[in-house]
């Protein structure tokens, strides 16, 4: 996308010049509010499609965070609601919203 818009390529390489965040720092704050900002866009957008692009947005996350998580075989695979309430302040909340 950005070979296609160059001028917004160096906007954006000027605009991120010496911005510099830790992994553990992105995983905390940035990577949960990048999800629910793409989730809600697609959501709200005014286009056919939106229920396949939010689903195949997840088949896509759980098959990255696949990539990044080991499992821990001897961990049972019941909800833990102490891992949810963690989740949603992570999200601010927005994942206890129907």
């Amino acid at each position: 996308a950005l070979a296609r818009a160059p001028h917004a390529a160096k906007w954006a390489d000027r605009f991120t010049n010496g911005v510099r965040t830790s992994a553990k720092h992105f995983r905390k704050h940035a990577a949960p509010s990048i999800v629910c900002d793409a989730v809600e866009g697609i959501a709200q957008a005014c286009t056919p499609g939106r229920d396949e692009l939010l689903h195949g947005l997840l088949v896509q996350a759980i098959e990255e965070c696949a990539l990044w998580v080991v499992r821990d075989p001897e961990r049972g695979r019941t909800f833990d609601p102490e891992l949810w309430m963690t989740a949603c302040r992570l999200t601010n909340g927005r994942l206890t919203k129907g």
